[in-house]
């Protein structure tokens, strides 16, 4: 017996499906830039942090700037990102031309989330003059996502592969620093290294975290990544120089005070 159809020739379960993808349209939104004013953290670098330094260093300002990487909703206050992310677009008509230079690869949003996708490619040549291996290379491979689900809730995660061979001192300090277990290497800042061929290496580098803030005052992050604490390009207290490690952090504002407690979870690899 042939299939009920009503409706120009759909049965029941297609014209319930069609309804459903209509919903979905219908909520989707143009793309705002929203991680600019979520609470995920700047990326931390001393280039970057450097463009609102003098900003949020002011006298009235009641920043806190020890405590890094800062939320982009408390530097969004003192810093216009989307104005500078807008004064780097190109004029680009075709869809690949705005993927590459504008926008992200994928990018999504909605009436109570958001997310992005994108592409991670870092391809370097350089020459070690006073090595006996003919060049130096570094490859990188990986994917970066950003979202945020309602208001106080966001998550950001990256992973990257990576392959190279550094200048001749940098190899020696690397593998003078080499875990126990029989790896070759302690990449600085990346974490272990397996061998790749026979003189380059091999490190996968994973980072991410979820952000939540349930009250004005409070943020709460959990997640696999790096702190630090100081106004110095380095730190005595905690650097950003280690590898990735697990963490939980609460920073907590109220009035002139802010208050930070960091858990960390850190493994001593040496023999």
């Amino acid at each position: 017996m042939a299939p009920q159809t009503i409706k120009k020739g759909h049965s029941p379960l297609e014209l319930a499906a069609k309804m459903e993808l209509e919903r979905l349209n219908e909520n989707l939104q143009p793309y705002q830039n929203k991680a600019y004013t979520s609470q995920l953290n700047v990326p931390f670098s001393h280039e970057t942090y450097s463009k609102f330094d003098r900003a949020t260093n002011l006298i009235g300002t009641n920043s806190h700037t020890a405590s890094k990487p800062f939320l982009y909703e408390e530097v969004s206050a003192y810093h216009d990102f989307i104005v500078e992310n807008k004064a780097l677009e190109k004029e680009k008509t075709t869809w690949i031309g705005k993927k590459i230079w504008n926008e992200h690869l994928v990018q999504l949003q909605g009436k109570d989330y958001w997310f992005t996708v994108d592409p991670v490619i870092d391809l370097q040549v350089g020459k070690d003059t006073d090595a006996d291996f003919n060049y130096t290379f570094n490859n990188t491979r990986g994917v970066y996502i950003q979202g945020g689900l309602g208001k106080r809730f966001n998550f950001s995660a990256s992973v990257y592969e990576n392959q190279g061979r550094f200048a001749q001192y940098f190899n020696q300090y690397a593998e003078s620093i080499r875990p126990s277990g029989g790896d070759p290497a302690v990449i600085p800042g990346r974490g272990i290294a397996k061998r790749f061929k026979e003189d380059a290496y091999d490190y996968p580098v994973a980072e991410a975290y979820l952000s939540y803030s349930p009250a004005k005052f409070i943020n709460v992050q959990f997640g696999h990544g790096k702190q630090f604490i100081g106004d110095g390009y380095r730190s005595l207290i905690q650097s950003d120089v280690a590898s990735p490690y697990p963490f939980l952090k609460l920073n907590t504002k109220l009035r002139k005070i802010k208050y930070t407690n960091t858990y960390t979870w850190l493994k001593d690899i040496r023999p």
